[in-house]
């Protein structure tokens, strides 16, 4: 069993809000993600592994506009903010082939389960009277199901960097969490 730890950034879109009369999407910041969680090798051959996954991962991203409009016969002007705070819980099956001596790529189907928070602020004027409205809510996951794929290069002993790329089916409120830089560190062999 592999017990592993990563960081590196999320990657968030989510669909068109109405912001001061204008349709915008919410195209969130490359901000951080983490993660822990551990490997199980099943069966092991020449040049390919097949196992399974269970790791847990947390993001962070957010967004702003600001603008002015004029609806129902009101002026509104301002800035409106979006935080965005997820986990989610992945389990995966796949192959592991070893490609040479110290490198291996792997891939293979997931599912997993989303939670997170949106939080949104609007602070500015109505017919020029300051103005503030904070709202939040949970959301929610479109499917429960996607792949990754993904490339390992032993450092040293014990020690490997991985570049990863996971996505959704249907590329919902996650486009997929995108994790880079040192990912995995292999405690047991």
């Amino acid at each position: 069993m592999e017990l592993y730890g990563f960081i590196g950034y999320a990657d968030t879109e989510i669909g068109s809000y109405n912001v001061f009369g204008k349709e915008i999407s919410f195209n969130g910041n490359n901000d951080y993600a983490f993660g822990a969680g551990a490997k199980i090798t099943a069966n092991k051959y020449d040049n390919a592994d097949w196992g399974a996954l269970i790791q847990a991962s947390w993001l962070k991203s957010d967004d702003a506009a600001s603008g002015a409009s004029i609806d129902g016969g009101h002026t509104y002007s301002g800035k409106y903010e979006v935080d965005f705070h997820a986990y989610e819980l992945q389990i995966a099956v796949g192959p592991t082939i070893k490609v040479m001596d110290g490198w291996k790529v792997y891939g293979g189907p997931f599912v997993y389960v989303l939670h997170g928070v949106i939080e949104d602020e609007v602070s500015g004027t109505i017919d020029g009277e300051p103005g503030f409205s904070k709202s939040r809510g949970d959301l929610k996951q479109d499917n429960g199901i996607g792949g990754y794929i993904g490339t390992q290069i032993e450092l040293f002993k014990n020690a490997a960097i991985a570049f990863e790329y996971a996505g959704t089916v249907t590329f919902g409120v996650l486009a997929g969490m995108s994790r880079g830089s040192f990912r995995k560190i292999i405690l047991h062999e």
